[in-house]
């Protein structure tokens, strides 16, 4: 509490205690709180009359113990009440701020199961402890993993970066591709002539292109585009099958091969390789190709065809591995591709390299560390703690782990056949010799000269052999690049596990959360459609346009381009208006509208998500509070142990519901918890949910049902409003009708009485003018009497009325007065209900044989002098109580004596006289409503005016 907030004196308590609003408050009845109940407070916070109470006088109503009232809601109401910040509460605003402010939609809340839960300081539920146990730990575990997850990355770049030297390999691929002008040429005119004119292509435009073998112009042997030496020379591999039976029958096989019936792919493929060395003449290799061309060695049976180079480049220490390959289609069409693979010759030249790999080893093992720590306990809780354990983030956690030392491992073992295997094979090639002797005798080399080097079948197999150990280090190192490239989307991940700790960073990743079930609902439709319009464009295109000529390719073309007309062109006008409406509505429809949508279901996730997180914490200052954190809980016991522990389904170590900090301490005694730990954990899950039960927001379909309610409720009221209306007129219209019908018999009653008697004279219709003369004045004379006795009637239902009234007021008063003695005893009973509770905590492990000798050691005089005192003192407190309980019975025996009801019978008696005098002296009202007589009366009413007196005397002394 603030050091502002004024401290209340005990007889201050006990009077804003006894005040009815904090009952009407606690029972949610708001509606029924006036200003009368709000002034009743304030005239005792307020005794000098000021009109108002100040800010902190406001919050001292929390030092309240015995109200109905939480300590949040007191928080909130004195907040509200003071909306402008003046410092001061008017009466008007704390009841406008009880009826409209957070109290009143708490509440509202609670009726839809959605308020705030109340929680103790000292005591939670089991569940709620390890709710916030998680929070905590995956929070922290989170804030803490974000600097290693940011080092992680740059290690990981720099790792990447020194091992695959990607725009090196760029530039010597460029180089290759743009300098060879031919290779852009030789698809044209393949697929034009076909198998016999690439032999002839590969003879006249191939082989001059890598086999420069003129020494004034290209002084170095083996050199292609100036810097890539060939090493050992080039491989021609095939790829073939074997002629076998057709999957047709036989009808359909003779029609395509009236020769044999056969077909030219069946079985499986065989490879044959053809070793060209450059040190040999251009003229026995043109010599090879032209036999392999006579001989068909490029023919129907072929499935691929690849020229094979091994380059090194020492400007940027690069070996790169290029594959030329022809692929002929079934259906003639011979496709090209360029394909190559460079990586670093030697990868630790520089002795700095080795830094990364150290580095990324380093933090990858840190990071194993901190899951082991984790893993341990949950091994130890059995399958439970493991199923527990393995939960999302923890899965991607080991991913991070074993795919990085993966990739480590990968690396490694390229680097052997890089550093290591390849140089062998490489070794074993004579290449130095060769190129001398080329030098020195100024031209290329025929096979005799060859032979006095190497054997050049050897040389043929050592270059085979070289190739086949690039080839797979080519393999290796395209897999190596896929691994690398795949980590940084689990880089991604763990950064989003980062990002959680903190509600800034924690948007991106909500926002997807929020919206994935409505995207996957989207996508459902949108690919429906969408799919539908590329296999439509694929029936509509595909017999003229490449792209558009397979199911996936259709795909691929409605997403990345659109119909154009040159595309078009060689349609006939109806297919081009199809094609025409087909672009259009797919435009509209997939482009325009389904798009659109999915963007506005992403940003709406996106403000739902920034909206509910308000202004949490930077991350800065979360960091700050993370480090304080962190101070205060050094030596408490780890989070993730007190998880493992209280989740175990087979041995809980805290079995009960209910925690307290006596029993938490007691449950995780054996693993050092001290008591500070435990009350640290009460006083955290205790703030934790009072603030997630304030996050709770009525959505619409709970304001829809709040609303539907209270139509129900006023229906209710009308009908019953309307009920008792009729009731009412039917019943005053009933008396009415008595009324009117008891003055019409007396007053025929009365004139038949009074009415002078006349004869009517025979042979004469007409009544005599002084029998209507008399008539007349005893009518008026009737008239006058019943006026008079309205009149009297009039005046004695109003002294019945007033009469009423009073001894209704006094009966409230009586009844004020027993509630507020009933109150006082009940919380008498409340107070030694919690002084037993105590009591029984106070006496938890007291041994009792040694307590029983305490009265025999307190027989002293002097402690028998302090307890003589103290109970002197106390019965002030004990008179007060027998007092108050006299009253009760007093007031209680007052109320069974209804002494009203004499009164009552003295109104009924006066009433009676007057019936009477009207009646001519017939009694109305009942004599046994008049069985005690005038004196009872009359000493009841003195009775009661004594209690009034006595009452008026106790409430001054109170």
């Amino acid at each position: 509490m603030d050091a502002g907030v004024p401290t209340l004196s005990l007889e201050t308590k006990l009077l804003l205690q006894k005040l009815k609003i904090w009952d009407k408050i606690a029972g949610g009845k708001l509606h029924s709180i006036t200003l009368s109940d709000v002034q009743a407070v304030f005239d005792i916070l307020d005794p000098g009359e000021k009109g108002y109470i100040t800010r902190n006088e406001c919050h001292a109503l929390q030092q309240l113990s015995n109200v109905k009232l939480s300590r949040s809601y007191l928080i909130d109401l004195c907040e509200d009440a003071d909306q402008d910040n003046s410092g001061t509460v008017t009466a008007e605003e704390f009841l406008k701020a009880l009826t409209t402010g957070k109290v009143a939609f708490n509440y509202l809340r609670e009726s839809l199961n959605k308020g705030p839960k109340e929680v103790r300081q000292n005591e939670c539920d089991r569940s709620d402890l390890l709710v916030w146990l998680k929070h905590e730990y995956e929070t922290t575990s989170a804030l803490y993993s974000m600097p290693t997850v940011f080092l992680l990355l740059i290690v990981y770049i720099y790792f990447v970066t020194t091992h695959v030297d990607v725009t090196n390999a760029w530039r010597v691929q460029s180089g290759l591709h743009e300098n060879i002008d031919s290779l852009h040429k030789a698809p044209l005119m393949m697929n034009r002539h076909g198998q016999l004119p690439h032999m002839e292509w590969t003879a006249n435009s191939w082989l001059p292109r890598y086999y420069h073998q003129d020494l004034n112009l290209h002084r170095f042997p083996g050199r292609v585009t100036s810097y890539n030496q060939m090493l050992g020379g080039s491989r021609l591999h095939k790829e073939y099958y074997q002629s076998g039976a057709c999957s047709v029958n036989s009808a359909q096989a003779q029609l395509y091969n009236s020769k044999d019936g056969t077909c030219d792919r069946h079985g499986g493929i065989t490879e044959e390789d053809i070793v060209l060395p450059y040190h040999l003449h251009k003229s026995i290799h043109e010599f090879t190709i032209d036999n392999l061309t006579k001989s068909y060695w490029f023919d129907n049976h072929v499935d691929r065809l690849e020229y094979q180079t091994m380059f090194y480049n020492g400007q940027v220490n690069m070996i790169t591995f290029e594959r030329l390959q022809f692929i002929l289609r079934t259906d003639g069409h011979l496709q090209f591709w360029f394909h190559h693979e460079s990586w670093t010759a030697e990868p630790y030249l520089n002795a700095w390299n080795v830094l990364p790999d150290i580095l990324f080893a380093v933090l990858l093992l840190r990071i194993a560390q901190a899951e082991v720590k984790e893993l341990v306990p949950a091994i130890a809780g059995g399958v439970d703690g493991l199923k527990d354990y393995l939960g999302f983030w923890n899965i991607v956690d080991w991913m991070a782990i074993t795919v990085g030392f993966f990739n480590i491992g990968m690396w490694l073992y390229i680097f052997v056949m890089v550093s290591v295997d390849l140089p062998q094979a490489i070794a074993q090639i004579p290449q130095a010799e060769l190129d001398a002797r080329v030098l020195q005798n100024q031209t290329y080399l025929t096979l005799d000269d060859l032979a006095e080097v190497i054997e050049p079948a050897v040389l043929n197999q050592r270059i085979n052999e070289m190739f086949m150990l690039g080839r797979e280090v080519y393999d290796w190192h395209l897999l190596l690049r896929c691994c690398f490239f795949g980590y940084f989307f689990i880089l991604i991940l763990k950064f989003f596990k980062s990002f959680q700790a903190n509600p800034r960073l924690d948007v991106v990743v909500q926002t997807i959360n929020h919206c994935s079930v409505n995207v996957a609902h989207f996508a459902i439709v949108f690919l429906a459609i969408f799919l539908c319009y590329a296999f439509a464009g694929h029936f509509l295109l595909g017999h003229k346009h490449k792209g558009w000529s397979s199911m996936l390719g259709s795909v691929y073309m409605c997403w990345s381009t659109s119909l154009s007309m040159d595309m078009v062109k060689e349609f006939s006008v109806p297919i081009q208006a199809v094609c025409f409406a087909w672009t259009l509505s797919y435009q509209v429809l997939v482009q325009q509208v389904m798009l659109n949508m999915l963007y506005c279901i992403v940003f709406d996730s996106y403000a739902y998500v920034k909206n509910r997180s308000g202004t949490p914490q930077t991350l800065f200052a979360q960091i700050r509070s993370a480090a304080a954190t962190a101070r205060e809980t050094r030596g408490f016991v780890n989070l993730y142990t007190l998880i493992v522990q209280l989740e175990d389904d087979d041995f809980p170590a805290h079995p009960n519901e209910v925690v307290t900090v006596r029993s938490l301490k007691r449950a995780f005694e054996r693993d050092g918890m001290s008591r500070l730990n435990a009350e640290y954990l009460m006083r955290q899950t205790a703030d934790y949910a009072q603030e997630k039960g304030e996050d709770v927001e009525i959505t619409l379909s709970d304001a829809i049902r709040v609303t539907g309610h209270i139509q129900n409720t006023m229906l209710k009221n009308l009908v019953l409003s309307e009920d008792s209306l009729d009731m009412i007129t039917t019943e005053a219209r009933n008396k009415e009708a008595a009324e009117k019908q008891q003055d019409r018999a007396a007053f025929v009653s009365n004139t038949l009485g009074e009415m002078p008697q006349f004869e009517k004279v025979e042979g004469k219709d007409s009544v005599a003018d002084e029998t209507c003369d008399a008539l007349e004045q005893h009518l008026i004379h009737v008239s006058t009497t019943l006026q008079e006795c309205r009149q009297e009637q009039a005046n004695m239902a109003a002294d019945v009325n007033a009469a009423l009234e009073e001894i209704w007021k006094q009966e409230d008063r009586r009844y004020s007065k027993v509630d507020l003695l009933i109150h006082d005893l009940e919380q008498g009973l409340q107070a030694v209900e919690h002084s037993i509770g105590s009591m029984g905590v106070s006496f938890s492990g007291t041994n009792f044989q040694q307590l029983a000798s305490v009265p025999d050691r307190c027989d002293t005089p002097q402690i028998l002098e302090a307890l003589t005192s103290r109970s002197a003192s106390s019965d002030s407190c004990v008179e007060r109580l027998d007092l108050r309980l006299s009253e009760l019975k007093e007031h209680m025996h007052e109320l069974s004596e209804a002494s009203q009801t004499e009164e009552l019978r003295e109104l009924f008696w006066q009433l009676e006289l007057s019936l009477r005098n009207l009646n001519g002296g017939k009694s109305v009202i009942p004599m046994k409503c008049f069985i005690r007589g005038k004196n009872a009366v009359v000493n009841n009413i003195q009775a009661e005016k004594n209690n009034k007196d006595k009452d008026e005397l106790i409430e001054e002394e109170d």
